[in-house]
């Protein structure tokens, strides 16, 4: 129960605060802007929000991160009274912030296609897709959410080199698929960098969702974003709050 009274407790810092603000109005923004050329590719407009959410989460954790608090950290620490509770509270706040935006993110395009009497997209909108198309925004949204916080404050203290690697985890990932294949020498470091654009790849000229695909991406950005916290949690738990 102290996990979820920590995660009430930063839940309600960050939505009670102005944060939510730049975050809301680059999902309106985007969405205005990805659906305003109709009709629109289904699958491509899913693709492309994804892809928005893997960088909106990405700065969003960032931001998280280095706002925190340290005196405040361990009083939340103090009252959790164990050091896994306060990290699995930790995280899964990140996640349901990330999910939160993430289904957002998913059923705007339903309501903009209501408003323009289901001719927004090139075909008609299925419960399918919108699932499928949720599935690779909330896959994209974990994995923007381990970039985010793998450089935090105590593990790189100089807040504008973590900006701009993390910058430049932005863009790797998102040209990762293209220069790899190029550049195949450099696949072995592939596993360092999660490949966003992969349903994009795996989509084509396409417009309609493979569910397989779509499920292998947001499985393989699960396990990318366990691993990147596990490690990423061993080396704050070395740090403590030094």
């Amino acid at each position: 129960m102290k996990i979820v009274s920590m995660m009430e407790y930063r839940l309600h810092r960050y939505f009670c605060s102005s944060r939510p603000v730049v975050p809301l109005l680059m999902i309106a923004f985007f969405s205005g802007v990805m659906f305003s050329m109709k009709p629109v590719n289904v699958c491509s407009g899913y693709v492309l929000a994804g892809v928005i959410q893997f960088v909106l989460m990405t700065f969003v954790t960032l931001g998280l991160s280095g706002s925190e608090e340290i005196v405040e950290e361990q009083l939340i620490l103090f009252h959790g009274n164990s050091r896994s509770g306060y990290f699995a509270a930790r995280e899964m706040t990140l996640v349901l912030i990330s999910c939160l935006y993430g289904l957002l993110f998913a059923f705007v395009p339903v309501v903009l296609n209501c408003f323009n009497r289901f001719s927004l997209f090139t075909r008609a909108l299925s419960a399918g897709d919108v699932a499928m198309g949720a599935m690779i925004i909330l896959g994209s949204g974990v994995a923007g959410t381990a970039i985010g916080d793998v450089f935090h404050p105590r593990i790189m203290g100089d807040r504008k080199m973590a900006v701009t690697v993390t910058v430049g985890m932005i863009l790797l990932s998102i040209v990762k698929d293209a220069v790899f294949n190029k550049l195949r020498f450099l696949r072995c470091l592939g596993i360092l960098i999660p490949s966003v654009m992969k349903p994009a790849h795996d989509l084509g000229n396409g417009d309609y969702f493979e569910a397989k695909s779509v499920t292998a991406f947001l499985v393989t950005m699960v396990l990318y974003y366990l691993a990147v916290i596990f490690i990423k949690n061993l080396i704050l738990n070395r740090k403590k709050f030094s």
